[in-house]
């Protein structure tokens, strides 16, 4: 069936047939209040490519990246743990000395309708839910047609992810949201709850993620930022004419995020210097490839071949 698959479908069909089916779940799964976790995804993707010849050499690529941001996610919420008062004045005074407002206060009192939801509540929602998802289809797109390409731009993610750990451990900030409910700034409500409320029931897959604890002090820097800027900058460096195409995702990220109070403006700005840092760390990796990071990529994909030609 495999061979079948791999030589009735064109190599063009080959790539899109899988981005999307992957993309037709997760949006059906958004729509009933559940965004595919990164192991949910990984199982997805990894389906297809055993269809068209490809699951051992997805195992190979994606494991590691894969592996870490999972892992990522487990210290997040491990540190959530930790007795600490979250950080609200630095972001509100920066915020406010810029644009007089956090902003999202601001947006929410000229386009929000307490009972009434309109397209952009939903919008704004959708875009916020895609955090991982759009970068899992970028990542896909990418390894079916350049793997140099797709190593930088997971390892990027990956770098990003841990640099922003490090910075949630050392700096816990809380989401306008939580500030206002506990009174620190006003007219900022979590229109994440209410939007999704609006919509069907949710359904819940098998994940790891159950054991994963939620950490709402992990805010500076945005990762949702972060992810999509990364998707940016991998996009640009394919084309350029992307560039209409990223800017809109980006601006709409940033709004997105803003106006469901889930962060603010400084938030947003650190997510956009952090992930170019942590993209053009790993483009000086790759290109110059020194002698302790190449020996640790070779013994690394030896011994995840080795693990993988025993299964």
């Amino acid at each position: 069936m495999e061979k079948l698959a791999t030589t009735v479908l064109s190599p063009r069909l080959i790539i899109f047939l899988p981005i999307s089916l992957y993309l037709i779940v997760a949006t059906y799964f958004i729509y009933h209040r559940t965004a595919l976790t990164p192991d949910q995804s990984f199982l997805i993707l990894f389906i297809f490519a055993i269809f068209f010849h490809k699951g051992r050499e997805f195992l190979k690529d994606w494991s590691i990246p894969i592996g870490l941001i999972i892992f990522y996610d487990f210290l997040r919420g491990f540190i959530s743990n930790l007795d600490r008062l979250p950080h609200i004045n630095p972001m509100v005074t920066f915020s406010r000395k810029l644009f007089g407002s956090t902003l999202s206060g601001r947006w929410q009192k000229a386009l929000f309708t307490q009972g009434h939801f309109h397209w952009y509540d939903y919008l704004t929602d959708f875009a916020y839910m895609i955090h991982f998802i759009t970068p899992m289809f970028v990542g896909y797109l990418l390894w079916v047609s350049d793997k140099k390409a797709f190593k930088q731009f997971f390892y990027s993610l990956v770098l990003l992810s841990y640099m922003a750990l490090i910075t949630f451990l050392v700096f816990p900030s809380a989401p306008p949201w939580y500030a206002a409910a506990y009174g620190y700034i006003s007219h900022n409500i979590h229109l994440g709850d209410l939007i999704s409320a609006t919509l069907p029931k949710t359904i819940y897959l098998p994940t790891i993620y159950y054991f994963v604890p939620a950490n709402i002090f992990a805010a500076v820097p945005s990762l949702h930022i972060g992810y999509a800027w990364v998707v940016s900058l991998i996009a640009i460096r394919k084309s350029k004419k992307f560039i209409p195409l990223v800017l809109f995702y980006v601006l709409l990220e940033i709004f997105s995020v803003i106006y469901l109070a889930e962060h603010y403006i400084l938030d947003a700005f650190l997510g956009l210097i952090y992930a170019s840092v942590a993209y053009y760390l790993i483009e000086l990796l790759l290109s110059s490839k020194p002698n302790f990071v190449r020996k640790l990529v070779k013994s690394t994909k030896n011994r995840l071949t080795l693990v993988i030609s025993r299964i």
